[in-house]
Formats: structure tokens, sequence, C-alpha cells
């Protein structure tokens, strides 16, 4: 529960009872006035500092606390040891508080397990208009699961804070503090499945409390247990809500109710008003963050979670819910900067997931930057992310630092051999370096590791191959082109063909222009070693222009002219080649 920073409505619901008017409290007899000692078995009450939804009404705050506390004191030994504010303020000074300063509910629990009380009454003062205040006041025991509570409520003037004010609400308490054994029997004839005794018991703690949740939660259980009509125990359980709907039992019960009858306008509103009640249940925020996610509203989901972290910046889960909240809304560079919040309270929260789901907003937010960074987080948190290593290999080489990303992306080829991507990037940079021999290399890896990359390697095949062919290296020129043969696309095939039918061209004109100037040829040399050139002469021109005629045919749709020009000119030499040989008498 809280009452830090909530209207007076909440409370008007939260209470369920009736507002005493002005001039309505009675005044304490004198007899009463003296402090009597506690009754040895009463249990240890602590009163702790009244909270107050006004800044400038601490001073009320602390005079109703003190009232109330009091009155206990000194009327209520019998039933309450209560302890007494120089033991309060003392506890709370040796933790660090003020005892004049309001407490947040797990603070009050904690001040009450330090002394060792079983009960404790909290406040809140609430501004009814210009001239009143709304003092609110519940007993509950210090339990953590469905403690019995009871609540009492008066408006008086801002000059009436005093006294009389804790006077009624000290007795009011006091006489709803008879219901709690009614309640206490009419759990265990629950649980023992003797529902008329249950009955009997609540409806006995209603003679002393007549809006008392605790009673109106047991009927409301006994009907449930017993199969009783789903209407009958939904109307139950809201009347123990409209007693008592602090009681986050209660409320987590009417949450299901209204989840099961697909009531999703009651189930949200239930939701919100547990989040109110209870500001460190985070699962129920996270329930009402994913409804309003998958309703469509993620706007309605951020301000739940805000809220939450106005409270306390520093919860993880809820900073990642922001993030998937605002990436529902498409503020990506929102989101990012949530989960990079989170990443900064708790780096040992950063998993594969998280840095995915962090990568995926910087991504859709165009912001390069923080992603350059996060693939290297992710390298690091999930070494063996392909996607990562690649990323940031890439990311490095846009940097300018080609060694860097060599380095990295060698690390990927490491934990991913079988890709073929890397190597064909690998390739793509060194012939940007021009470092033809290294990109030809990774290229031919490529197709290696996955053939599907084969015309790319072609590609690089085929630019190194016409530069050998512009630099008249026709022999390296078809050692390159050859490879790039049977790995091209469509589109490049023809002009692989063609220069490679042009390379061998080439050689096999060069054999003919030795063959001129060879002495069998040109002296009719008998000298055997003459002859003997001449034959390899003679085979090596046969054999180019054997094979550049099919290449060239291939390729002609790139010069048609010319090709036409080279493969009349082989059709017309080819004949004459074999009757050398023959002459000749060689023996190919």
């Amino acid at each position: 529960m809280t009452w830090r920073g909530e209207g007076a409505p909440l409370w008007a619901r939260v209470i369920g009872v009736g507002l005493l008017g002005l001039g309505c409290l009675t005044a304490p007899a004198t007899a009463q006035l003296s402090r009597l000692p506690a009754s040895p078995n009463a249990p240890k009450l602590l009163v702790a500092p009244f909270g107050r939804d006004k800044v400038g009404d601490s001073l009320l705050a602390t005079q109703a606390g003190d009232a109330v506390r009091q009155r206990m004191l000194t009327s209520h030994t019998g039933d309450f040891a209560t302890i007494t504010k120089e033991a309060v303020c003392k506890a709370l000074e040796e933790s660090g508080f003020s005892c004049t300063q309001p407490l947040e509910p797990s603070q009050i629990g904690q001040l009450a397990h330090l002394l060792n009380a079983r009960y404790m009454v909290d406040g809140m003062i609430f501004p009814q208009g210009a001239d009143s205040v709304l003092v609110l006041a519940r007993l509950l025991q210090t339990v953590r699961e469905n403690p019995l509570a009871a609540a009492a409520s008066v408006v008086v003037g801002r000059d009436k804070v005093g006294s009389n004010v804790g006077s009624t609400l000290a007795d009011r308490l006091a006489d709803k503090f008879r219901s709690f054994e009614h309640i206490v029997a009419c759990r265990n004839a629950l649980e023992a499945k003797d529902y008329a005794k249950a009955t009997e018991a609540a409806n006995r703690a209603l003679r002393y409390d007549r809006e008392s949740g605790g009673a109106y939660l047991c009927m409301a259980q006994v009907l449930q247990a017993s199969n009783g009509n789903p209407d009958s125990v939904l109307a139950a359980y809201e009347r123990a809500h409209d007693a008592d709907s602090l009681n986050t039992l209660v409320g987590r019960q009417l949450y299901l109710i209204y989840e099961a009858k697909h009531d999703t306008a009651q189930m949200l509103h239930m939701l919100h008003h547990i989040m109110q009640v209870d500001v460190a249940d985070n699962d129920i925020k996270k329930v009402a963050v994913e409804i309003q996610v998958r309703r469509g509203h993620p706007d309605s989901a951020v301000m739940i979670l805000d809220d939450a972290l106005n409270r306390n910046p520093n919860q993880i889960d809820l900073l990642i819910l922001r993030a998937i909240s605002l990436g529902a809304e498409s503020k990506f560079a929102d989101a990012a900067a949530s989960m990079a919040s989170a990443a900064a309270i708790d780096s040992g929260k950063i998993d594969s997931l998280f840095v995915a789901r962090t990568l995926a907003f910087y991504d859709a937010a165009n912001d390069s930057s923080d992603a350059f960074t996060w693939r290297k987080i992710c390298t690091i948190k999930t070494p063996g992310d392909a996607d990562c290593w690649f990323k940031y290999a890439s990311g490095l080489y846009d940097r300018h630092d080609t060694a860097g990303a060599i380095a990295a992306m060698h690390q990927l080829l490491q934990r991913h051999p079988e890709t073929g991507r890397p190597q064909i990037v690998l390739a793509n940079w060194f012939r940007a370096a021009g470092q033809t021999d290294s990109s030809l290399f990774y290229a031919k890896a490529a197709v290696q590791a996955d053939t599907s990359w084969k015309p790319q390697a072609a590609q690089m095949f085929l630019a190194a191959g016409y530069a050998s062919f512009q630099a008249k290296d026709y022999p390296h020129a078809i050692d390159l082109l050859g490879q790039a043969q049977p790995w091209a696309a469509p589109a490049n095939a023809p002009t692989i063909d063609y220069l490679l039918g042009n390379s061998q061209f080439f050689i096999g004109l060069a054999a003919v222009g030795d063959l001129q100037n060879n002495p069998a040829i040109k002296a009719n040399s008998k000298r055997s070693e003459d002859i003997a050139a001449a034959c390899d002469l003679l085979k090596r021109g046969t054999d180019s222009f054997n094979a550049a005629n099919p290449n060239v045919t291939a390729g002609a749709s790139v010069d048609r002219e010319h090709a036409n020009q080279i493969l009349n000119y082989i059709n017309d030499v080819l004949p004459r080649l074999a009757a050398i040989v023959t002459r000749f008498k060689c023996a190919h």
C-alpha cells in the first residue's frame, strides 16, 4: 500500500467508511488522560509518522499521528502495548530518518520489524477545501501476507487537528480491532471447509466493524470455495474491495476474475488501482504494460513505467519494458537510450537478447555511431554471434581501420568458416587496397565455403584477368579468366568468354609469328632441332586457335565485327598449320 502522492478520491474508495462531519468528534474523558500500564499480554503497536498529500501540511500530519499514539497509550492499554514516541524517534534517528518524516510502506514495515511490533497504525492527511483536511488512519498486522486491517477517517478544520482527532481515530480503530479475532475464526473455518461456521464468524466480525474488508473477503472466499454462483462470487469480492481496497489480495483476485470474463476495461482499472496501492509490485506493472502494448496503447504503457521509474530509476526489468513499449511507438532512439540506461546499471544483465534488442533499436533509429559501440559489446558478450562480428568488422572498415577490420573478420572466420560471406568481403577489401593475389585467394575461398558466391568471385577474377589482358600478359589472363568462366553469371559470361578467347587467340598469333622466323620454315633448314622447334610452335598455335574458336564464338556479342575477323583468321590459318604439321611429320 501507499498513501503518498495520492488524492482523496482514492482514499474515499479505499476506506469505504462514512466521513464524520465537522464538530462531530467526541472529547476524551478526563480520567482517560493519564497513561495506564499496558496489559502484559498486549501485542506491541507502532504508530508510524503520518504522511501528507500537501507538503505544507507536515505539522498537521505530525500532530495527528502523535494524537493517535497518545490516545492508544492512555486509553487502550488492554488491547495494545503502544510504543512511545521517544522509542519510535530513537529508532528512526539511528536509521538516518527524521521523527516527523513520512515513510514509504516498506520503511514502515522495517521499522515495525525493528521494534518487534505486531500491529501498526499509519495515516495520511489530504486537503478538503480551503479550511479542512481529511485525516485517515489504518490499523493492520505487520505480516506480509493478507494482514488483518481496519480503517477510520475524519474530516476536521485545520485548526482542529489535535487530541480530539487522535481520540476519535484511535477509539474507532480499537473498536474495529475487536473484529480481528472473528476474521481469524472465519479464515480457520474456511481452511477446514466448514463454510457455515466461517460465514457465522464473518457476520460476527461485521458487528464490530460494518466496513470490515477482512470479513467481506472471507465471505467472498467462502462463496468461491463452495462453488457459488460466479456472479455472486464477483459481487462478494467487489464488496470486499469497496470496504478496503488497500487490500491488494482482493484486487488481485478481482483482476483474475475480470481476466477470465475478458472484461479488459475492468481488468485494467483494477491493475491501475493495485499499482497505486502497491507501488513496489513490478509484476503487476509488467502485466499492465504488456496488456497496453497488445491493445495498441504503448504510450499508456510508457506512462506506467515512467511513474515507477521516477520512484526508483534503477529497475532494469522496467527499463527494458520501457524500451520495448517505446519501440512499439516507433520511438526507436528513446527505446535505445532506455536499453543503454539498463546496461549502465548492471552490465551483467547484458545477454544475447539484450544486445539484439538494443542493436535493433539503434539500427531502426539510424544511429550508426551507438550501434557500432554496441556491436563491439556484442562481440564480447556473445562471441559466437556471426552477425555481430561481421557488422563490427564492417564498421571498423567504414572508419578506415582496415587492419582492425581484417582482424575482426578473421575472428569471424575462425568461428564460422562455412559461410563464405566474410571471405568475399575480405576479397573486396584487398582488391580495393590493390592486393590482387590476396583478393583472389579469399574470393576462391568464398566459393569453396559456399558455391552461391561464384558470381561475385567470377567478377573479381574477371577484373584481374582483364588487367592482365591489358598488360598483354596473356598466359596469366587465360589462367584467371579460365577460373572465372565456370562461375560466371549470365550477364558476365560473354565478356569472360570474349576476353578468354582473345587471350588464347593472341597466344596462337604469337606462335604463328615465331613460326615464320623458324629456320625450318624461313630457310628450309633440315636440322632436327629446328624442325622440333617448328613442331612445338605449330602445336601451340593450333591448340590456342582451337581453344579460342568456341570462346570467341560464345562472346561474339561483345564485339561481333572483331569476333568475326578473329574467327575468319582462325578458319583460314588452321588448315595451313595442319599442312605444315604433315610436311614436318610432327609427332602431335
